[in-house]
């Protein structure tokens, strides 16, 4: 199954409870649901604290990026 990444955008394999190859993120399925500033208990940051990293170029565990393609 492909899912889209909530937090970078990135496609691949996978659905819940599976990390994103590209942001680390782990995907819930219930993204849309959750307060966007409150702490996620799986991830250990909120949804805005996720993208603000994603955007400065940092996976959620505060690495660089893949050089990749987003899909």
């Amino acid at each position: 199954m492909r899912s889209k990444c909530y937090i970078c955008g990135y496609e691949s394999e996978g659905g819940c409870l599976d990390e994103c190859p590209n942001c680390d993120w782990v995907r819930m399925g219930f993204e849309e649901e959750l307060d966007p500033d409150e702490r996620d208990e799986i991830n250990l940051m909120s949804i805005n604290h996720a993208k603000e990293m994603v955007a400065a170029g940092m996976t959620v565990h505060g690495k660089p990026l893949p050089k990749q393609k987003l899909k």
